[in-house]
């Protein structure tokens, strides 16, 4: 018997979305195949039949019982098998199936009354946990239009950032799953959810128009208590929610975010029920997006207008972290951006964006924070996200060197697993693989974008073109399946493939003349195909090959109908004085025909 046991045991993301997973494992150490396996599992505590098969195959392999259920706890093994040799079985994996959609019954979608754009709101209410019954597990299952966070008895759950993520709202609404039973108490618990404007209503691209998603932010939010005498209980959003005002006075994924730390005397009002039309809720491949690592300071600059420009080496997706806030009443302006000048001074001039005719739209990344007094408050942007390596410190009495011990830069971009790494005699040449790697997590937050600062759009070209890098950097396989729903979502119904998806313009639903010029462009449009292909080749994924074969069809079809009948009229003018195509070997008159 072999002395190493298959490791790595997957299944199709950090929560499941299915009622029949995918399966997953990596081969023993020294093993580069199977004859076969068997699978052993337990759910909800019940031993389920021994399964297995004859295959090599070892990758996304199809859940071989019956169908599993919302909420189900399951631990599964494998052993593999090599001739006569069988190996260990593998250390379990345990995951938990999501709150399946038909099963979103305890919760209502709730709205703030206000719609203003930009601004974000505090819905509040309690859930009481019976003193008497000591519970075995508690779950918390929520997702919104627009950015939420959650609090439980004023402590935030879970470290997911930018939930629920960047879809193509319309067709696609993921939603997140936590374990929140360290959090209860038994009695009454206070429940919170923050909510902005995110990528569902806030301001999109180079010129900072808003998303046309919708026009009304909301939250849906269930808790599943589980009691040790095997009763359970529910308490989701609903009549009982209030809203206020959070201390998050203004806050957008691309200007930034303010916070005035200090208490507010506005009254708390209702809230509105079902103000958004129903979404399918689902879960998503991905893993999340997380606060992935702190950088400190490398340099801090004064400038002449008395400001600090703080220099963090690096450029990255992420926001900073400020634990000096001064006096009560004291504000702190933070700009961020990715160059400084001549002096030392941050500039962002480069980054404006113009159209013929129109004034310039000027680039935008400030956070503000206004102190209360307390010592040990921190202000740290969650509800917006800024690429820079640069940012400007602005305050009154500002001191240099108490800024460089309380500020840091705090990268955030989906948590993705690195699968490769490189290193050699050349620090040039390793340096610039370092940058090819630091570029990619500056673009994968929730969804690959072009940049981190300027439009922050999720062009297929630009993935199109970077995905066969990103295999051999990161585990992208998830990232990849969840963002090629938004292409499908989004999908023309002449086959086209929008140029960036999530496509904040809708261009489904809001026909734009000259959005709709450059849609359907080869290179853009063949992410489609290309994108789904390099995740088989190099997982063995052929899962992502079925759920994007329909579209990949509707899309070459259109590629071959735009070659056959909408050539330039200067290729056809061009044409006419080219030989007969009769007369060049191997060509005729029909697609492949002489321009």
């Amino acid at each position: 018997m072999d002395a190493d046991a298959p490791v790595n045991l997957s299944t199709d993301g950090p929560a499941v979305r299915d009622a029949q997973p995918r399966l997953s494992w990596q081969l023993p150490a020294g093993r580069p195949a199977q004859d076969g396996y068997e699978l052993r599992a337990h759910v909800n505590g019940i031993a389920l039949p021994p399964a297995g098969g004859t295959s090599p195959r070892h990758l996304f392999v199809p859940w071989p019982w019956h169908p599993l259920t919302s909420r189900d706890r399951v631990s599964w093994q494998v052993r593999t098998r090599a001739g006569d040799a069988v190996s260990p079985w593998s250390v379990p994996h345990d995951f938990e199936v999501g709150l399946l959609a038909p099963d979103w019954t305890s919760s209502r979608w709730i709205s703030p009354p206000e719609a203003e754009p930009g601004s974000v709101h505090a819905l509040s209410s309690s859930v009481v946990v019976d003193e008497d019954r000591p519970w075995a597990r508690a779950r918390l299952y929520a997702t919104a239009l627009g950015v939420y966070e959650v609090f439980l008895n004023g402590r935030r759950v879970g470290d997911t950032e930018l939930a629920p993520g960047s879809t193509s709202y319309a067709e696609t609404l993921h939603a997140q799953a936590e374990d929140i039973a360290a959090y209860l108490r038994p009695g009454p618990n206070s429940l919170e959810i923050v909510l902005s404007d995110g990528w569902y209503r806030g301001k999109t691209g180079a010129w900072r128009r808003p998303a046309r998603w919708g026009t009304q932010t909301a939250a849906r939010l269930e808790v599943h208590i589980d009691y040790d005498d095997g009763t359970w209980s529910t308490f989701g959003t609903g009549p009982a929610w209030v809203s206020r005002p959070s201390t998050i006075v203004r806050a957008d994924l691309m200007d930034g975010q303010t916070t005035d730390f200090r208490p507010s005397a506005d009254p708390p009002t209702s809230v509105h029920l079902l103000a958004v039309e129903a979404l399918h809720v689902d879960w998503s491949p991905a893993p999340p997006v997380r606060r992935i690592e702190s950088i400190a300071p490398v340099g801090v600059t004064r400038t002449p207008d008395g400001a600090c420009v703080v220099d963090f080496g690096q450029n990255a997706s992420a926001r900073i972290r400020l634990t000096d806030l001064g006096p009560a009443g004291t504000r702190t302006v933070i700009e961020h951006g990715e160059h400084t000048d001549t002096e030392g001074d941050l500039t962002t001039g480069h980054l404006n964006s113009s159209r013929p005719g129109e004034p310039p739209v000027p680039f935008v990344q400030r956070d503000e924070v206004v102190s209360d007094g307390s010592t040990s408050a921190a202000f740290e942007p969650r509800h917006t996200v800024h690429g820079f390596r640069y940012a400007k410190v602005r305050r009154d009495g500002l001191d240099a060197a108490t800024l460089a011990q309380a500020i840091s830069m705090q990268v955030v971009h989906t948590d993705l697993r690195p699968t490769g790494a490189f290193a050699c005699s050349d620090p040039d040449l390793t340096r610039l693989h370092d940058a090819a790697r630091w570029s990619f997590r500056s673009n994968a937050v929730d969804v690959p974008t072009d940049c981190p600062t300027r439009e922050r759009l999720g062009w297929t070209g630009d993935y199109q073109v970077f995905v066969s890098t990103a295999v051999r950097l990161f585990d992208v396989d998830g990232f990849s399946r969840k963002w090629l729903r938004s292409v499908r979502d989004d999908q023309l119904p002449d086959g086209r493939i929008v140029n960036s998806s999530p496509d904040p313009n809708h261009l489904k639903m809001h026909p734009d003349p000259m959005v709709d010029h450059i849609t359907g462009s080869a290179g853009w449009g063949d992410a489609i195909v290309h994108v789904p292909w390099v995740l088989h080749e190099t997982y063995g994924d052929d899962v992502v090959l079925a759920e994007n074969w329909d579209a990949m069809v509707r899309w070459v079809e259109f590629a071959l109908d735009a070659a056959r009948t909408k050539r330039h009229p200067s290729r056809v003018e061009r044409s006419l004085v080219l030989p007969r195509a009769s007369s060049w070997r191997g060509v005729d008159q029909g697609v492949g025909s002489p321009r």
